[in-house]
């Protein structure tokens, strides 16, 4: 039985980190205002994300062009990198702290707590037969 409950665990949690790569809008579209929130985080990190290698390209051409002093410019770049990432971090946690207020529908959670509920009814039914 550990077996099972550790394979419908990890079933459930696959199932959660598919449902959170699916667009948001598929996710989130009934709560405007968590999906205006979701989409601007995920917007903000893109856009950060997106800009970074040609900045890259810029401060390597010109630390080689016009001073060794440019290569300085890759310190900004770095943190701009960090927040891109936290971002898109930050639009992934706040669609799962949606999910767990309740905000939002989940096919993955619903069928786990199904699940759960099955296997609640049998373990009753069981325990009820052996304690004839």
């Amino acid at each position: 039985m550990r077996d099972e409950v550790r394979d419908q665990e990890r079933k459930a949690l696959n199932a959660a980190r598919h449902e959170l790569s699916v667009p948001v809008i598929l996710l989130v579209s009934k709560e405007p205002e968590l999906f205006a929130e979701v989409d601007r985080l995920q917007a903000e990190g893109e856009f950060r994300l997106g800009t970074i290698l040609p900045l890259i390209a810029l401060a390597t051409l010109a630390a080689t062009e016009v001073s060794p002093l440019c290569a300085l410019a890759a310190i900004p770049l770095y943190a701009l990198l960090l927040r891109g990432a936290r971002s898109e971090e930050d639009s992934r946690r706040t669609i799962v702290q949606a999910v767990e207020r309740g905000m939002v529908r989940s096919s993955s959670v619903n069928g786990y707590q199904d699940w759960i509920e099955q296997n609640l009814q049998r373990f009753e039914r069981l325990s009820k037969e052996v304690g004839r």
